[in-house]
Formats: structure tokens, C-alpha cells, sequence
């Protein structure tokens, strides 16, 4: 309520006393207290191959108002395999402060293939039961075939005059994959190149091109294959340049 000027009549009596003790401060209570831990986040890669370390990133929150002073355990679970985690531990948590703790999976060959569901929880009884544990999830797949040995048995045609280019070749083996890169080495002067025009898992066709000049003499060259994945294999001596 506002007052003006005239409304205080200083020529009468008031009882301030009452008129003071007769507000109300409705916004002056303390705050109850709040003592609530919360598991935020559990975080995992979204997959992994059998035979994988994996770390498992658990967030734990103080959400209350109220400092929590115990000491704190959190642990982790997995299924369907119920792998085993070491609990880890804090000494307290203050209000809205968290703590990040970091559990390493160790995947191996008898690691079921499929989802996994990953759950974390604490051991502290508190205000709110709703948030004292919290899932993850993670797919666990077969682990890629190991890569096929690189073989080179012949190249056809084996050789070929300097200063040309020569079409139709045609190189066999085992383990090519597309992209496979063909080279030239060990000989003398300046190698022979080859653009590759197909490929499949035991053959490579495409045409080779030399440059004039080098010695007047036979060059002997080894052709090596290598693949995209770095795996590679040679057939020593197998390619002839003629002067």
C-alpha cells in the first residue's frame, strides 16, 4: 500500500509495534534442504569389434542443495554377458558439482556379438531414487576378417621395348582388391609405369608405358602389387625392358 503526506496524522498516536509485527516476508524462508545424487550421463563409442578396449565414461552430479559428505561408490554393469567392473569412489561431492569417472571395457572372442546394454548407479540413499541409476548402450560386432596374403605369379606380357607402351597386360595372383596399385622395382633408369584398368581378387589387367633412353642394355624390373590396406606382394625379376 503507498501512503501520502496526509495520510500520517503526527498529531495522533500510533502503535507502530503493531502495525510492524503485522507484515508478512513471504519470501525469506531458507530453502529446505535437498540431498539428491544423480547419475547424468553414461557414455560409450556406439559400436565395437570383438577383441576392443572400450572406455565407458560415467557422469556423477550432485543435483540437491545439500553438500553430500560420504563416500560415494559408483559401479557399472553390462548384459547380456555381465562383464565385471572394479566400483570407484569419491569422497563426497559438493552441491552442483559432478565427477566424471572412467571404466575400461576390455572386449574379447567369447564377447557376445549384438547390443549390449551398459547401467551405472550409486550407492547413496538420497531424496530421489528416480536418478541414482542411468543406461547406456553399445553394439559389439564381429571383428574384421584378417587381411589375405598378396601373391604375384606371372605378368603376361613379361616384357617389352623401351619408349613404348604396351596394352593388354595381364597380371595373376591372389588377395588384389580394387584400387590396387601396380609398381616397378629394383631395375635401372627410369621404371616402367602401368595404369591399371581392372581388378579383381586373382587378376590385374591394364597397360604399361616406358620411357626411351637408360642403358643399351636388358633391364630387369620386379612388379610389386599393393593394395588399398597396405598389403602387398612381388614377383622378383618378372618384368624385361629391351634398348
Amino acid at each position: 500500500q503507498e501512503y501520502q503526506a496526509d495520510d500520517f496524522d503526527l498529531s495522533q498516536t500510533r502503535d507502530f509495534k503493531t502495525r510492524i509485527g503485522s507484515f508478512k516476508l513471504d519470501n525469506c524462508s531458507t530453502a529446505a534442504p535437498v540431498r539428491d545424487l544423480a547419475i547424468t550421463q553414461v557414455v560409450a563409442p556406439v559400436s565395437v569389434n570383438q577383441g576392443q578396449q572400450v572406455v565407458v565414461g560415467v557422469t556423477l552430479a550432485n543435483v540437491g542443495n545439500t553438500n553430500v559428505t560420504d563416500t560415494i561408490h559408483v559401479s557399472l554393469g553390462e548384459s547380456p554377458d555381465g562383464s565385471i567392473f572394479p566400483d570407484q569412489s569419491i569422497n563426497g561431492l559438493a552441491a552442483g558439482a559432478s565427477q566424471l569417472f572412467n571404466f575400461v571395457w576390455q572386449t574379447s572372442a567369447s564377447t557376445t556379438i549384438g547390443p549390449h546394454t551398459l547401467t551405472a548407479s550409486h550407492n547413496i540413499g538420497d531424496d530421489n531414487g528416480a536418478n541414482n541409476s542411468k543406461t547406456g548402450g553399445i553394439t559389439v560386432n564381429s571383428p574384421p576378417p584378417p587381411p589375405v596374403n598378396v601373391t604375384v605369379t606371372s605378368i603376361s606380357p613379361n616384357s617389352m621395348r623401351a619408349g613404348t607402351t604396351l596394352n593388354n597386360v595381364v597380371i595373376t595372383g591372389t588377395g588384389f582388391v580394387g584400387g590396387a596399385v601396380v609398381t616397378f622395382e629394383g631395375g635401372t633408369g627410369q621404371a616402367p609405369t602401368m595404369t591399371v584398368t581392372s581388378v579383381s581378387s586373382t587378376q590385374i589387367q591394364g597397360s604399361i608405358t616406358t620411357k626411351t633412353g637408360g642403358p643399351r642394355r636388358n633391364r630387369i624390373w620386379n612388379v610389386r602389387v599393393t593394395n588399398t590396406n597396405g598389403t602387398t606382394g612381388v614377383l622378383s625379376g618378372g618384368f624385361t625392358v629391351t634398348p
